[in-house]
């Protein structure tokens, strides 16, 4: 198996580890049957003024963490921060990881309820959760437990923690949370799912990064599967349109937490890329207009849309501009779900 613990494959991890899939799917969605549900993606928290100033002399200059994903559970108003670390990191005050680590200790839960809007007197839980490579979750224990006590003697109180331990065996990947005294094992993705590309990566790119040649194979992918079932579908005698916003939502069933930035970015990709694959199948003899980031398809006679669904479960329609992004049928959320 050649998972690798990379910062995007981990972000994918959560996301797939908070939604509501069926019992008997390729992944067991540990937060989601603990009752969490997913609320933001890649959210920026800024640190409350008097803890950047009282705390200034080991986090420097840093006001804001950004939680790769943030959960909440409605039972019991609890929010959880969670952030993966590739990495391990020491008590050591140049480090990012160590100030961010403060920096998240430092939050209280009334400032976090002010962050996400919540009334004045409603009451939340909320803690930092670190997820690590299994081996190496003790050692991450002991440093949060120094950062810990640093920020409490500086501000007088600090943020609940957990760590939880990310480990890939020889026949799947597989969670170590602690649960009371007790430590638990939950074998949340199988090794035939881990090769899959186009379901792992929800999210084909680094939030913060560029369209690389790997990613850019994945997201085609999806982006074909998507327009194959949109025109397959919908292709007949009425005409019918949809957008790039459209084809984003059938892509990623998480685009509506996703951060507003990435979403316009990934419309962009995916209106490239799309605008190619139409080209193709307007030369079918289809009447196609693209305007803007919107695609209408005109009335189409039988005969041709038996051309049409034909091409689209083609080899050619599966190499359609497989280089596109060099210089520059996933589905709705209970459809993803039902075939998972």
């Amino acid at each position: 198996m050649k998972t690798e613990l990379t910062p995007l494959f981990q972000l994918n991890l959560l996301i797939h580890l908070s939604l509501p899939y069926p019992n008997g799917s390729n992944f067991y969605p540990y937060f989601n049957r603990q009752g969490y549900t997913l609320k933001f993606i890649e959210k920026s928290i800024p640190l409350e003024p008097v803890s950047i100033k009282k705390l200034s002399e080991v986090i420097g200059k840093k006001k804001a963490v950004t939680p790769e994903v943030i959960l909440y559970k409605d039972n019991e108003k609890e929010y959880l921060l969670i952030e993966c670390k590739v990495r391990n990191f020491d008590v050591d005050w140049s480090h990012h990881g160590t100030r961010q680590a403060a920096g998240y200790l430092s939050l209280t839960p009334n400032h976090l309820k002010d962050f996400f809007r919540l009334e004045s007197e409603s009451k939340i839980n909320a803690k930092i959760v670190y997820g690590v490579t299994q081996q190496k979750q003790q050692k991450m224990s002991h440093t949060l437990q120094s950062i810990s006590e640093t920020v409490k003697e500086k501000l007088g109180h600090a943020l609940n923690y957990e760590i939880f331990g990310i480990e890939i065996k020889s026949d799947s990947l597989y969670l170590t949370v602690s649960e009371g005294k007790k430590v638990s094992s939950y074998k949340v993705i199988n090794e035939i799912t881990l090769l899959d590309s186009s379901l792992i990566y929800i999210v084909p790119v680094d939030i913060n990064g560029q369209l690389e040649k790997e990613n850019e194979d994945i997201l085609q992918t999806q982006i074909r599967n998507s327009l194959r079932s949109m025109i397959g579908r919908n292709i007949g005698s009425n005409p019918f349109s949809f957008n790039s916003t459209n084809i984003c939502e059938k892509v990623n069933p998480v685009w509506e937490q996703l951060p507003t930035p990435f979403k316009q970015k990934m419309k962009r990709w995916v209106h490239i890329y799309t605008k190619e694959v139409i080209e193709q199948i307007a030369r079918l003899g289809i009447n196609i207009t693209v305007q803007e980031q919107n695609y209408m398809f005109g009335s189409v006679e039988e005969k041709k849309v038996d051309s049409v669904r034909r091409y689209l479960l083609s080899e050619g329609f599966l190499e359609t501009g497989q280089h596109i992004f060099e210089n520059y049928e996933q589905m709705s959320m209970d459809d993803f779900l039902d075939v998972i």
